[in-house]
């Protein structure tokens, strides 16, 4: 995917808010929430990591987010940090919030969608260009539809 190759390039980058980032005992940090599979536990001994994530916040480019942790970190390089976001981007717990929602959802669909979105934001660790992706290829889909309906119709035999 070519949003996933550039990931340097995403405008405004920030923890997916399902994600939300939180410090545990012997400096590590759990990020992606309790369910086994989907969370992660990562040690952060100089506190990079945590200054990182807490610049991921949607208002800063990538750019912004890795000067702000070299700042504070002077002991970290710049291909660390970037190294950092990759790998974070790369597991899924971060979106791009710069990238438009698809044309082809109109307002009434996202609102209808929204919790199908959380969910899918959540539990969908692939990077995406859009937040929306799972839901647009679930609205375009037609096989799993048909099989339904014929489904209901067994079932109401």
């Amino acid at each position: 995917m070519d949003h996933h190759q550039n990931l340097l390039e995403w405008g405004r980058p920030r923890v997916k808010p399902e994600h939300e980032p939180f410090r545990v005992t012997g400096n590590r940090i759990r990020i992606g929430g309790p369910t086994y599979g989907i969370a992660a536990e990562i040690a952060d001994p100089s506190g990079a990591i945590w200054t990182l994530l807490r610049s991921l916040d949607g208002r800063r480019s990538v750019t912004e987010a890795v000067d702000e942790v070299l700042a504070r970190h002077p002991d970290r390089t710049d291909e660390d940090v970037v190294g950092l976001f990759e790998q974070l981007a790369g597991a899924g717990f971060i979106e791009d919030l710069a990238t438009p929602d698809p044309p082809e959802l109109t307002d009434r669909d996202k609102e209808r969608y929204d919790r199908s979105r959380q969910f899918y934001r959540w539990t969908d660790l692939t990077p995406r260009a859009s937040q929306w992706e799972p839901q647009v290829a679930l609205r375009n889909a037609t096989c799993g539809s048909h099989w339904l309906a014929r489904g209901v119709r067994s079932v109401q035999r």
